[in-house]
């Protein structure tokens, strides 16, 4: 059965770990959609929650005692801060997994795309020049949350926008190499992987790769720099941002 989304009066922001560290750009772009948009928002990661971890991590890697540990700290502050007519948003769709399958939430979270996709008719994108691009599917986005279409639906109403599908994608997309830790453990194998699906982008002609998740970001950035590639790997929120009249 298809997820029914309640719009809400307020947005309470998750950043995630990986966000925060590495994608400055991301968080920006995040909240200047929102006020574009005209929603109000709060972020929940920031402040004395600020190096708090959803706890992802430590489930993959089979060190259950110490996230559920992690999870009875976070999960009161979820819920307070999520109360009522605030909907649960985040860029990073690890958290947006974790929090919906481990913790128990009144309200199931959002990841950025199902929310946006949702908000279409707020959003005037222009876009004055030609561009052809790709998407790239992160295993949590559509493996884990079943979320396929709605990244794409965002991505298709940008004017001017040419959108060429790689061979593997959805639920069949190729892991970008981050996924289960494989990263720490093995970065030659990650890069590889990477690396096959910047040459896949490159091939269908795209000028940029798209993607939804910091993971996949950080993880195809290098696989474009171990294949030397000029294709630009970008976040689909600062993509928005930037066509977002």
């Amino acid at each position: 059965m298809e997820k029914v989304i309640e719009m809400a009066d307020s947005i309470e922001i998750w950043h995630g770990c990986t966000t925060r560290y590495y994608f400055d750009g991301t968080i920006k772009a995040l909240q200047s959609v929102l006020k574009k948009i005209n929603l109000n928002f709060q972020v929940i990661d920031e402040n004395e929650n600020k190096n708090s971890c959803c706890a992802s991590t430590l489930w993959g890697i089979g060190l259950s005692d110490a996230a559920e540990e992690n999870k009875a700290k976070m999960e009161p502050v979820l819920k307070t801060k999520s109360e009522g007519d605030s909907q649960l948003v985040s860029p990073c769709p690890g958290c947006t997994q974790t929090f919906s399958k481990k913790y128990d939430l009144e309200k199931d979270p959002l990841h950025v795309t199902q929310f946006l996709a949702e908000n279409l008719d707020k959003m005037k994108l222009e876009n004055p020049n030609p561009l052809t691009a790709t998407y790239h599917d992160s295993c949590h986005l559509a493996r884990g949350l079943g979320v396929v279409e709605e990244p794409r639906n965002i991505i298709k109403k940008i004017p001017n926008l040419e959108f060429k599908e790689l061979s593997f994608h959805g639920k069949d997309a190729l892991c970008c190499g981050s996924g289960g830790g494989l990263r720490a453990l093995n970065k030659d194998l990650a890069d590889s992987m990477s690396s096959l699906i910047i040459k896949e982008a490159e091939s269908l002609g795209a000028s940029m790769i798209i993607t939804a998740c910091p993971f996949c970001e950080r993880s195809l950035n290098f696989g474009k720099e171990k294949v030397g590639s000029k294709i630009e790997v970008k976040n689909l929120l600062i993509l928005v941002d930037e066509h977002l009249n």
